[in-house]
């Protein structure tokens, strides 16, 4: 799939509180668009910008500091393109077609979503992933007995080879949003990575208390250690395009929704 231009702009990366900048691609809004069927593809998967931070089991740089990730699973309620307005603006975007429902994912796997059919006259203002407790899915799962009443579940180790679980609840939605609207003008197929590196980055695994040899940071235990990391982790969400390597690496430093790593 070729890529198209790629205009940056302010974006929000929205949850229960807290916002980031980003920016999307976008074409000539006044352009003249043929009425027919663009297909979209979605992935959403974990990577890792800086693996001296955080490591994913296919990481190749030995572990000397940070968190080393096992599993990493998000409970997801539904993911869908926020539509633009009547006349383009993304001032008052409105709720598009949903790509998919309820379902636990796997990132250390990633998953492609189901493709979604839109006409290619339609213009959009972001993506929305709204997430929900792992115990609300319909579909039992051993992905979603781990999540429970959480919304993110994580299992890693630290530098020392500590375990580690995060237990999140408090992230329920991740809102990537550009100024402008934009629309496909063709096949596409986007990745919907999380950065595990910009995710921990600011969690202070070194100071978490230690009870059993097991380090949990919840809303029980390393409360400050959860705050940290739900700080951050909305926006350490972008969505970027495949540039057909399957790889994220290269696509999501530029990503066309979200924040850039180091941004």
């Amino acid at each position: 799939m070729k890529k198209t231009t790629i205009a940056w702009g302010m974006a929000g990366a929205v949850w229960l509180a807290g916002c980031g900048v980003g920016g999307t691609k976008t074409g000539n809004p006044d352009q003249v668009v043929p009425d027919v069927d663009a297909e979209i593809e979605v992935e959403l998967r974990a990577w890792s910008s800086e693996e001296s931070v955080a490591s994913l089991p296919e990481g190749q740089q030995a572990l000397t500091q940070g968190a080393a990730l096992r599993r990493m699973l998000l409970s997801v309620y539904e993911v869908r393109l926020v539509e633009a307005i009547a006349d383009g603006a993304c001032s008052g975007a409105v709720d598009g077609p949903v790509i998919d429902g309820a379902r636990a994912i796997d990132l250390l796997r990633g998953e492609a979503l189901p493709p979604l059919t839109v006409a290619k006259k339609t213009r959009f203002c972001g993506l929305r992933l709204s997430l929900q407790p792992g115990s609300f899915l319909e579909e039992r799962s051993e992905e979603a007995e781990l999540l429970g009443d959480a919304s993110i579940f994580i299992e890693g180790s630290r530098a020392d080879g500590t375990p580690f679980i995060v237990h999140s609840r408090g992230v329920r939605e991740i809102l990537l949003r550009s100024q402008r609207a934009f629309g496909f003008t063709e096949d596409e197929r986007w990745f919907v990575a999380f950065d595990a590196a910009r995710m921990f980055a600011p969690v202070d695994l070194e100071g978490a208390e230690v009870e059993g040899g097991l380090i949990l940071i919840s809303g029980y235990q390393n409360y400050e250690q959860l705050v940290q990391f739900e700080e951050v982790a909305p926006r350490s969400v972008n969505a970027c395009l495949d540039d057909e390597d399957g790889a994220l690496d290269e696509a999501c430093r530029a990503p066309v929704l979200g924040e850039p790593p180091g941004a």
